[in-house]
């Protein structure tokens, strides 16, 4: 059977000057983590994983501002925020303030020395307070009878996310944001709701992709869906790529996005990490203090080379 492939865009302007930050969805997250273990600076999902392009853009608007409102609520005994994941909490109102702030600050700080920003839509499925129309990140396990649900439009997302990338535009005018449609079935929402989600998230970052030059998209969504299209590429719930998918996505994207000198320290790095992930039986003897000492000098020896750089094993 022939196999088909997906027309891969060349950008390849990601290298180890610079850090990469990832926000959205739970594939953002998968990425972020690749790039980590290949010795990148990242900064990832500052308040968890949010699926909705209203949340995250509202996030990114206010990323620099101190002083916006967290909308923090409280369930029981414990404080959750409505812009934030329910994995952002705390038992008092000053200390998920806290949480917040510190997060919004570590990932501005790793946003102001990146050169791309890596953003992946999840659902255009959105659950709006009823009492002021306020789009919320998580609900929280809150009664569904606070919320009400819809789709978002194109026109809506458009809007929003053209006054987001004109916003980061004027503060880091080096930014290039490439998105991604995550290939996550939100099957919650029912496979025919999921698929006009989808759809709709699809046109919308297309259309910002045509308006500004400094977007991007990259194509994770059609790899996981059209190149591998099976469910050994899935976890057991058949709905998440599996460890083998993310590793045939982060190759695309590590051929696709990465300059060439950063591939080739990349493949260098990934060498001698290999040789620490080697477990060693007969830690005592003679061949194992040899093995020992051989990486040892060849890690020495690659961080000499690239001393304007952090790896660490």
């Amino acid at each position: 059977m022939k196999k088909t492939f997906v027309n891969v865009p060349e950008l390849n302007f990601v290298d180890y000057n610079h850090s990469i930050c990832f926000i959205g969805s739970c594939f953002s997250e998968n990425i972020s983590k690749k790039a980590e273990i290949y010795g990148f600076d990242v900064g990832s999902n500052p308040l968890g994983v949010v699926f909705n392009p209203q949340s995250v853009g509202d996030f990114l608007l206010k990323v620099r501002d101190e002083s916006y409102d967290l909308n923090v609520v409280k369930r029981n005994d414990v404080y959750f925020s409505w812009e934030a994941n329910s994995s952002t909490f705390g038992y008092t109102e000053q200390e998920i303030g806290t949480k917040i702030q510190n997060a919004r600050k570590s990932f501005e700080n790793t946003l102001s020395k990146s050169t791309v920003l890596f953003v992946t839509f999840g659902t255009a499925w959105i659950y709006e307070l009823k009492e002021n129309k306020h789009v919320v990140a998580s609900c929280h396990k809150f009664n569904q009878s606070l919320f009400h649900k819809r789709l978002l439009t194109i026109p809506e997302i458009t809007e929003h996310w053209k006054g987001v990338v004109e916003s980061l535009q004027s503060e880091y005018p080096n930014l290039n944001i490439i998105f991604t449609l995550s290939p996550v079935r939100h099957v919650k929402d029912g496979l025919i709701e999921n698929a006009r989600s989808k759809a709709i998230l699809l046109e919308s970052i297309h259309q910002l992709v045509d308006s500004f030059k400094s977007c991007h998209y990259f194509p994770a969504y059609e790899i996981v869906l059209d190149e591998l299209r099976d469910y050994g590429y899935f976890t057991k719930d058949g709905l998440h790529p599996n460890d083998i998918a993310i590793n045939e996505v982060w190759s695309t994207f590590f051929k696709s996005v990465l300059s060439p000198k950063a591939q080739e320290i990349a493949t260098e790095w990934m060498g001698i990490r290999k040789l620490f992930d080697h477990q060693i039986q007969y830690d005592k003897s003679k061949e194992a203090l040899k093995f020992e000492d051989s990486r040892s000098e060849k890690l020495k020896e690659f961080k000499s080379k690239y001393l304007e750089f952090n790896f660490e094993i």
